[in-house]
């Protein structure tokens, strides 16, 4: 809140990119469901039985819709995270509300996994506050970069005693 009692906005939002968190979500269930089905596989065969068709109909039908499903659920979660950048901070509204100060950014390091290169992402790490899941991270550690000086600038001039 300003001194006058209004909401400051945001200079600038960011989302993170969707397909991002589908990829990995949906590699651990086709995982997870060819274990399960590896594992009633290997019963029945040690108990000399075989695996009819209609199982292997089943599963696929059942994976295809948990796949479905995962994706729905993962991109309705996803709908309301966002990043905003303020004068002094940036706020994260997602599964839980975070933020850090400006003043409390050491450094900005831009981390890649495996993940991030297959969809082009990377997650900026500004200290212990991350910005996951982000399309145009070189770009936006730009920008971030130029905040923090700008705001450190601003903190720095208003110590300077003034001269009259």
């Amino acid at each position: 809140m300003s001194q006058r009692g209004e909401m400051e906005l945001p200079q600038y939002t960011i989302r993170p990119a969707i397909r991002r968190l589908l990829v990995p979500q949906f590699l651990k269930l086709i995982a997870l469901c060819a274990l399960f089905y590896f594992g009633v596989w290997i019963n029945l065969k040690l108990l000399e039985r075989q695996v009819p068709i209609w199982f292997d109909i089943a599963v696929i039908a059942f994976l295809l819709i948990l796949a479905i499903a995962q994706a729905f659920i993962t991109r309705k979660r996803a709908e309301n995270w966002r990043y905003e950048f303020y004068s002094n901070r940036i706020e994260y509204f997602g599964d839980r509300l975070s933020s850090v100060l400006y003043s409390d950014i050491p450094s900005i390091v831009v981390k890649r996994n495996v993940f991030d290169l297959l969809a082009n992402t990377a997650t900026l790490a500004l200290g212990k506050f991350r910005i996951r899941y982000l399309t145009n991270y070189e770009e936006i550690s730009k920008y971030i970069n130029s905040l923090v000086e700008a705001y450190r600038q601003e903190q720095y001039q208003s110590m300077q005693p003034t001269t009259a």
